[in-house]
């Protein structure tokens, strides 16, 4: 019998158009909007408790597969996707590199993102960064941009129709070829669901939440664990979009009050990036445009959006700073 995950069902009241449980656990739940922009909702119904059926348990998946759709295709216009995945990306390298047998923290991989050259190497964990950040670029709508994600994870072929096969046969498939590769295998598992879905990006969901146990099992094993995965990963991917529209929100609200002529570019810099280096990002151009900025006047304006509340600073040093929503 599967574990709740969320506790169990209390009495059912409909009011203002939505499911609200007894538990008090959903009591603060809100009404979805009806703005179409407005952050995702998961419906409180989606919680599946102890003794769900299998067919309430597919259901939930469903809905909390709309609910990402509704994020990745840009059905709710507020939420900074490219920030989105880029954060994603970050927390399935830190899981990959996990899996994999090493330990490495959020800053750290940040450090080697922002101070690495381009043409340098940042090791492992720092590989397996770019890896990610890459893979979430890629726009699957261009005739390309399938071969391109596959080439990338090593698929040999189009996934299946059916999401779930396809996720777990593009993990089978990278395992056969590559047995230590295991941060791969769940990146094509990714890839392979995000295709099957019609996603335009790809969203990284089993490469957050997947274990060593996961990564041993067969392609019929992976089928049966699959949906246990994606609900445990989904509601986080849907707390973090609805965290980052509050900080978009904030970053918007910022930017009449800076003075910069390249406000509008470093806005849209920080709404797509997960960190930004002044001096590395910043200047002399600020990233994503042809915006020329001095190093000097990088940093002054972060530290301007810092004491708007607009930005952090990610690092408490005082050289060598990042920043980020």
């Amino acid at each position: 019998m599967r574990a709740a995950r969320r506790g169990g069902y209390g009495s059912i009241v409909v009011h203002k158009r939505r499911l609200i449980y007894g538990s008090s656990m959903f009591d603060r739940v809100p009404c979805p909007s009806d703005d179409a922009s407005a952050a995702p909702f998961l419906a409180p119904w989606s919680a599946v408790g102890e003794g769900a059926s299998d067919r309430f348990w597919l259901l939930a998946l469903g809905a909390e597969l709309n609910a990402v759709t509704g994020i990745v295709t840009g059905r709710h216009r507020q939420i900074p996707l490219d920030l989105l995945l880029d954060r994603l990306a970050l927390r399935a390298a830190r899981r990959g590199s996990w899996l994999e047998g090493r330990t490495v923290t959020d800053a750290e991989l940040r450090d080697l993102l922002a101070f690495t050259p381009p043409d340098a190497s940042p090791g492992l964990d720092g590989a397996l960064h770019r890896f990610w950040r890459r893979l979430v670029t890629i726009d699957l709508g261009t005739p390309g941009g399938a071969a391109d994600v596959r080439d990338a994870v090593g698929l040999l072929a189009d996934p299946e129709q059916d999401p779930i096969a396809g996720l777990a046969g593009g993990i089978a498939s990278v395992q056969s070829a590559h047995d230590r590769l295991e941060a791969r295998a769940l990146a094509a598992g990714d890839v392979a669901l995000s295709l099957s879905l019609g996603f335009p990006r790809v969203v990284p969901l089993v490469a957050l939440v997947a274990t060593p146990e996961h990564l041993r099992l067969s392609a019929p094993g992976v089928c049966a664990a699959a949906p246990d995965l994606l609900l445990k990963a989904i509601p986080d991917v849907i707390a973090l979009a609805g965290d980052l529209v509050q900080r978009a929100a904030r970053i918007e609200a910022a930017r009449p009050k800076l003075r910069a002529k390249a406000r509008d570019a470093v806005v849209a810099a920080f709404l797509a990036h997960d960190v930004l280096a002044p001096s590395v990002h910043l200047s002399p151009r600020v990233a994503g445009s042809n915006q020329p900025l001095s190093d000097r006047a990088a940093r002054r304006i972060c530290d301007r959006l810092v004491d708007l509340g607009a930005v952090h600073e990610l690092t408490g040093r005082a050289t060598f700073r990042v920043y980020g929503l």
